[in-house]
């Protein structure tokens, strides 16, 4: 969730404000995401998940897991 937030203050998004967060992950990271999505929602403000390539996107890596992720509105 912590990496969720960072994108929405660099994205200039107020709290509460929804948003869409577009996911670029395989294997147990795509797993993570999908059980927990919910809570990611909740805990973010996000209104979808969305899987997909974000070839242009930053790689994080949490907890051994590696994301690539990015946001709309």
């Amino acid at each position: 969730i912590r990496a969720i937030q960072d994108l929405r203050k660099k994205a200039g998004l107020k709290p509460g404000r929804p948003a869409i967060l577009q996911v670029e992950a395989n294997g147990e990271s795509r797993n993570f995401i999908a059980t927990h999505g919910d809570k990611l929602k909740k805990g973010a403000s996000l209104s979808e998940i969305v899987f997909k390539e974000l070839p242009d996107a930053e790689e994080i890596t949490q907890d051994g897991m590696a994301f690539k992720l990015h946001l709309s509105v």
